[in-house]
């Protein structure tokens, strides 16, 4: 799996209520991004992008294990996308790149 990239980003408040989560929104280099299709719909999504929550790890760190375990794909963060409030969650979403891996190495 990538290394955490370390990249700039804004300080990270989830509101109360709402546990921290993070996610990536990989591209490719024509610009197409790729999306994952939950088993059985979890959660009610047909297709999302990766994310999940950190378990002791940092949101960039997460990120990049759940691009890899949710898609197969290795990624390399670019930038802090957007910060989103979901229904159990607030999740970081980081814009990244894909560096190698398929969606037969997912888990």
């Amino acid at each position: 799996m990538a290394d955490e990239n370390n990249i700039a980003e804004p300080a990270f408040r989830a509101p109360k209520g709402l546990g921290p989560a993070a996610g990536v929104v990989t591209k490719e280099t024509d610009g197409r991004v790729w999306l994952v299709g939950p088993t059985n719909q979890f959660g009610g999504y047909e297709l999302t992008f990766p994310k999940g929550r950190p378990d002791g790890n940092s949101l960039q760190t997460t990120a990049l294990c759940e691009a890899y375990e949710e898609s197969g794909l290795r990624a390399r963060l670019l930038q802090h996308l957007v910060d989103v409030r979901r229904s159990q969650t607030y999740t970081r979403y980081y814009l990244a790149e894909r560096i190698g891996g398929s969606p037969a190495d997912m888990s």
